[in-house]
């Protein structure tokens, strides 16, 4: 904030919650503040009221931290055998209290014991999530707060349920997404019969236990995603050589990658 003071700008501009529009104002009483928090702006001090804030700071209330009975009652309906559902909170936020209250509160109206987690850094998280695993809980609701979007991956990837099972009817590429969130996607090749191998310094390498009869082996070259296929024809007992180049464009490269520099491979 210092250095905003320091270069005299016209208007401050805070994102982060109730806690950098706080600081903001507690810089200066004349500099107009635009914020936006999650967390009634009143009952958190930042304004007078909703409709004369008085100051010099004014902003957008998203309402979030008072939809926590709704996300419960959602929760419920998405998730009905659920028993136990857990909130994960920032303790060095302005305000947890508040959502624990309510939680505690509502969840017993649906049948459902609640429990609270506190997490204020990455280790934390990770301990938070291991109690969870321990006591199977049914349905987690992440607090707003800005650590907690700033570790988005993090929360993602540490809920280590069940594996996902493809059944498609033929061999592919395929793609899954998450319908909750669409920026989620992952790469999926099938094959019919699951043996690979990965080749030496001199490109050659032997694949084991493939089936008698015709099939196709492929060749993929990670950096690029080159790919090279061929089909043969497979006896028992029998060694077949099978030769594959995997040719590199660059130009198709680059314009994929939206101009950027090449890897440094060409064949």
């Amino acid at each position: 904030m210092a250095e905003l003071m320091h270069h005299r700008v016209a208007m401050i501009v805070t994102i982060g919650g109730v806690p950098v529009a706080k600081a903001a104002k507690a810089a200066t009483r004349t500099i107009p503040i635009l914020f936006e928090v999650g967390r009634d702006p009143v009952a958190s001090g930042l304004v007078a009221s909703l409709n004369r804030p008085g100051g010099n700071a004014t902003g957008i209330h998203m309402l979030t931290a008072s939809l926590n009975a709704k996300r419960l009652e959602l929760l419920h309906e998405l998730v009905p055998r659920a028993t136990t559902v857990a909130l994960l909170v920032n303790p060095t936020n302005i305000g947890p209290a508040s959502v624990e209250d309510e939680i505690r509160r509502v969840a017993p109206t649906f049948g459902l014991e609640p429990l609270i987690a506190r997490a204020g850094n990455e280790a934390e998280i990770e301990a938070a999530f291991a109690m969870f695993v321990d006591r199977k809980i049914g349905a987690l609701i992440v607090a707003n707060d800005a650590f907690f979007n700033s570790r988005r991956a993090q929360l993602v990837a540490l809920p280590r349920g069940e594996a996902i099972h493809l059944y498609p009817e033929q061999p592919g590429r395929y793609q899954l997404t998450d319908s909750m969130r669409l920026f989620m996607l992952a790469d999926v090749l099938v094959v019919k019969f699951p043996t690979h191998a990965v080749s030496g310094l001199d490109g050659r390498y032997v694949i084991p236990h493939v089936p008698v009869g015709k099939v196709k082996i492929s060749a993929l070259l990670p950096a690029t995603m080159a790919q090279s296929e061929k089909e043969v024809e497979v006896h028992a007992g029998e060694l077949v050589d099978v030769p594959l180049t995997l040719a590199f464009d660059r130009k198709a490269w680059d314009a994929r990658r939206g101009g950027s520099p090449a890897p440094a491979t060409s064949k």
